[in-house]
């Protein structure tokens, strides 16, 4: 007899910490479901294959829990819900399971069978669905041709173009009329007109080309609202109203737009840019001829290249996209009303209470996307707390070899570790006997590394994080700047694959006479370039490609490192992957097996241009034969014990953002930026950026998980991405997303303000009561910020932001002042001072002691020479980085950069020539082997240009 998920009997189960697994609920035993399940009307035990599975009314056969339990926290009512309890088994357990233990089911069961997400429904929801044969968005070529006949016949063509930015407006002015645009003033002076005379489609015309400054419109409620003194609950009910960001710029647009023929839209090609698009629209429409949208055309590039703008221009046939503009306005609108009603609920509240929490954060927000950003972090802070050290114990054995190099070889167990001391002890006991090491089998294999996919913006937020300790919302400041500026295409972009049509030989030509990387791109020209791996095509950009050739002297420091890693990649791309040679030893000792491997570098590949993606380092495995035996010297017992994850750097926190769909591509930066502006975490720069969660930012995801868990998991918000994204794609209808998600968290906002005295309790236990505590902690460090700040002098355009933000995002520059190369010859009493040589064709590096006046020249020709503020073991001294062209390295294996300390380490002393040392200094340099510490992304950046 099998059973329908409709069948199923309401029933609550008990919270349960740890992996996820609910308890039996109580009730009824109910019949046995299928042979692979049990099934127990009050906790569906299930067995470990899988649990019990039935149908939803749909047909489909959904499994309700891989583990065997349901909701881990509440009660369920399987009739409203059709296989969404594998997420709340398993995935919801194991979440935040973390509170299972401490918290009460007792009302939770009445509100999920009431509230909770429909998912089932959702999928069948009666969404009205378009016609895509009438909103393909293509203008006819036909029409086209007809409307111009009309118009154009026995006229000059009055032509308004539109582009996003004035840099933007100024370049495509430029490129489109051959240098002859005249620029003429404007309303607003920032937004300049500029104006040739040129052809459209065969027709004569005079183009007038502007710009707005992004979003010309923002959503709002109408002045008669006052979202501090209504009932937030209202805010769900009232309409929304776009109110002008600058009704001068409204101005500007209509009067330049007066009696135009055509209107030829180049805002960036992404759904916020479609949206603009309609904003233009809305104040130029009644100068437009009838019928308006056969005089409306939108561009489509993807870089500020020449190439692309003209070919754009030539080929524009494109109508701006309805549905993708509509999209944004969903999510505009939803987030909106959302944000307001539950942050204005909770912000009255709390700060009535507790007046203090004003000082932490001035409101406390609540956001769709901003508490699942949230609570990834307070995910693994509760990890953290939770973890227990657990210690285990294992074998190493090490042989003699006859090699003069490597005379004793360590051997490694093949069981790798056991947690019972015991056993490893009898083990040893059993095999201490063996005085050899028999050589079972010798095994040889060719291991390839595959070359990286296509950049997209996701992936240069990760690697801009954790390799140049820059946050995602000054990296994309960044990439824009170096977009604007023509060095690389759009930066916003999902895609990682490139089109079949993608000229990757024009980009090599642009940058084979490049001084760091041309010789690279000459031999990929000489030799033919490999295809690109094939990656996801997500329609909108092609992956992000250096455009211009830009060497580091034309280029800040911060976007030198970004074009610099944005065009290594590009070459990698397109370069043969990187082969190794590996050999694995297998050894016998007694019923034991041990393991001896190396590795080397065959071919480097793409690992030429990018060698900090290498897998592993080449060990080289001396001479071993098969079938013989070696004798032992040693067979011991080593101990270790577990370590705890490290709290989410920004890099990880963008990850589970990306694989959770939280936000976008253009949009997760700013819900990072917001969870840290609002206190609810802090950002550690000494440890990769990350991102630990504030007592205030722990209370409210205990108290959201506590009340209603779908208001901080990522499963609500990752369903409403979705759906905005069925909007952009016309398959449903605006009014029933927005209706139907704004319903849903209205009941939501009800039941929330209900059980506040909840939040009110865990607000006054982990937030208040350790107020105190953490505001003296912190009070030094906020007055060493704000000196720091200050003397600093950060450029005009980002002083706008908090201060203590802003900080936070570019500590890794205060540190700088902090670094020193101390001198070896005088004892660290000096410190190296960089000094001018006498020859002005010298391109050597002079250091001089400022104590000793020790001096000495090194590093010719390098292109930069950076001292850290990792300090050397042996001597204190900050570490130094050194940078060179591949082809010109002196680092073994032609690395392009090395780390380490001037005076102590190898590398550096086989390179630099020490002189010796004058009657007043104290000694010669030590000559001491230095550990290599990871060079940090701070330090005093000497830049050196080669020599031309």
């Amino acid at each position: 007899m099998s059973y329908r998920s409709k069948d199923i009997p309401p029933s609550r189960g008990h919270g349960h910490a740890g992996r996820g697994r609910g308890h039996r609920g109580r009730g009824s035993r109910g019949s046995r479901g299928s042979s692979r399940g049990g099934y127990k009307s009050g906790g569906h035990r299930g067995s470990t294959r899988g649990g019990y599975r039935g149908k939803s009314r749909g047909g489909t056969r959904g499994r309700y829990s891989s583990r065997g339990g349901y909701s881990s926290r509440g009660g369920y009512k399987s009739q409203e819900y059709y296989g969404y309890y594998d997420y709340y088994g398993d995935y919801y357990g194991q979440y935040y399971g973390y509170y299972g233990e401490e918290s009460k089911s007792t009302h939770k069961g009445s509100f999920y069978k009431k509230n909770q997400f429909n998912y089932a429904k959702d999928r069948k929801h009666s969404h009205k669905q378009d016609d895509p044969e009438t909103k393909t968005f293509v203008h006819n070529k036909g029409k086209v041709e007809e409307t111009l006949y009309k118009t154009g016949k026995g006229k000059t063509l009055k032509i308004m173009m539109v582009a996003e930015k004035p840099s933007i407006a100024k370049t495509i002015a430029g490129i489109l009329s051959g240098g002859t645009a005249r620029e003429g003033k404007g309303i607003i002076k920032s937004c300049s007109v500029w104006e040739y005379e040129g052809d459209f489609k065969g027709y004569k015309a005079k183009f007038h080309i502007t710009s707005v400054a992004g979003h010309m419109y923002s959503r709002d409620f109408p002045e008669k609202v006052d979202t501090w003194s209504c009932d937030p609950k209202s805010l769900f009910e009232e309409e929304t109203i776009q109110t002008p960001t600058s009704k001068a710029l409204c101005k500007h647009i209509q009067t330049v737009g007066k009696d135009i023929d055509f209107l030829l839209l180049w805002l960036d090609c992404d759904r916020e840019g479609e949206n603009i698009c309609f904003e233009v629209i809305e104040n130029v429409k009644t100068s437009l001829p009838f019928p308006k949208e056969n005089h409306i055309f939108r561009a489509k590039f993807s870089s500020l290249a020449n190439k692309d703008i003209k070919a754009a221009y030539e080929e524009i046939i494109h109508m701006p996209n309805e549905y993708e503009s509509k999209s944004v306005e969903a999510r505009q609108i939803i987030d909106l009303k959302i944000g307001i009603a539950f942050s204005v609920f909770q912000t009255l509240r709390l700060r009535e209470k507790y007046p203090m929490i004003e000082n932490v954060s001035r409101v406390i927000s609540y956001g769709p996307c901003q508490f699942p950003t949230l609570g990834f972090c307070i995910e693994r802070a509760e990890r953290i707390k939770k973890f227990v050290p657990e210690p285990y114990w294992y074998l190493n054995a090490t042989i003699k070899s006859d090699s003069a190099v490597t005379p004793n070889l360590s051997l490694k167990w093949k069981r790798k570790k056991l947690f019972d001391q015991t056993s490893v002890e009898i083990i040893q006991t059993e095999i201490s006997s063996c005085t050899t090491a028999w050589c079972n089998r010798i095994s040889e294999y060719t291991e390839s590394q595959n070359k990286p996919l296509g950049l997209n913006t996701v992936k240069l937020l990760k690697v801009a994080s954790s390799g140049f300790g820059l946050s995602s919302h000054v990296t994309m400041r960044i990439a824009e700047h170096l977009y604007l500026s023509g060095f690389i295409t759009y930066p916003r972009t999902e895609s990682t694959a490139y089109s079949s049509n993608f000229n990757f030989n024009e980009v090599l030509e642009a940058h084979k006479s490049h001084p760091d990387w041309g010789y690279y791109a000459s031999g990929l020209l000489e030799e033919g370039h490999e295809k690109p791996r094939a990656g996801v095509d997500a329609g909108d950009h092609p992956p992000i490609t250096p455009v211009r050739c830009a060497d580091q002297s034309q280029l800040q420091d911060l976007d030198w490192k970004i074009y610099q890693f944005i065009t290594q990649n590009f070459l990698a791309t397109i370069s043969k992957p990187a082969k190794y040679k590996v050999v694995k030893a297998e050894f016998i000792i007694g019923p034991e097996f041990f393991e001896l491997s190396g590795k080397q570098m065959v071919s480097s590949g793409f690992l030429e241009i990018t060698p900090w993606l290498s897998s592993s380092q080449d060990v080289e495995l001396p001479d071993i034969q098969q079938g013989v035996e070696y004798e032992i010297n040693s067979i011991e017992i080593k101990e270790g014990k577990t370590t705890s994850p490290g709290y989410l750097t920004e890099s990880d926190l963008i990850s589970c953002m990306e694989a959770n769909e939280i936000g976008t591509d253009a949009s997760i930066p700013t819900h990072i930026k917001n969870i840290i502006d609002r206190g609810y975490v802090k950002v550690n720069t000494k440890k990769g950026r990350s991102l630990v969660p504030t007592n205030l930012g722990m209370a409210l995801g205990r108290a959201y998980c506590e009340i209603d868990s779908e208001l901080i998991l990522p499963k609500v918000r990752s369903y409403i991405e979705k759906s905005c994204d069925a909007i952009a794609k016309g398959k449903v209808t605006f009014k029933s997303v927005v209706d139907h998600v704004l319903k849903t968290f209205k009941q939501k906002f009800e039941f929330y303000s209900e059980q506040f005295a909840l939040v009110d309790k865990i607000i006054k236990s982990d937030f208040v009561d350790k107020y105190g505590e953490e505001r003296k902690k912190d009070k030094g460090n906020k007055n060493q910020a704000v000196k720091d700040y200050k003397e600093i002098g950060f450029p005009q355009e980002m002083r706008s932001y908090e201060h203590c933000k802003l900080f936070e995002e570019v500590k890794t520059i205060t540190v700088e002042k902090t670094a020193h190369l101390h001198c070896n010859i005088c004892k660290n009493k000096g410190t190296m001072k960089k000094i001018k040589p006498k020859n002005k064709r010298d391109t050597s590096i002079h250091l001089r002691c400022s104590q000793c006046k020790y001096e000495f020249s090194c590093f010719k020709d390098c292109n930069k020479f950076e001292i850290l503020k990792n300090g050397c073991e042996n001597c204190n001294s900050s570490l130094v980085r050194v940078n060179y062209p591949v082809k010109d390295s002196p680092f073994p294996m032609s690395a392009n950069q090395h780390t380490g300390c001037l005076f102590c380490d190898e590398v550096y002393k086989e390179i630099v020539e020490y002189p010796e040392a004058s009657e007043n200094s104290s000694s010669q340099p030590e000559n001491k082997k230095a550990e290599d510490k990871p060079a940090d992304a701070g330090g005093i950046i000497i830049s050196k240009k080669k020599k031309r």
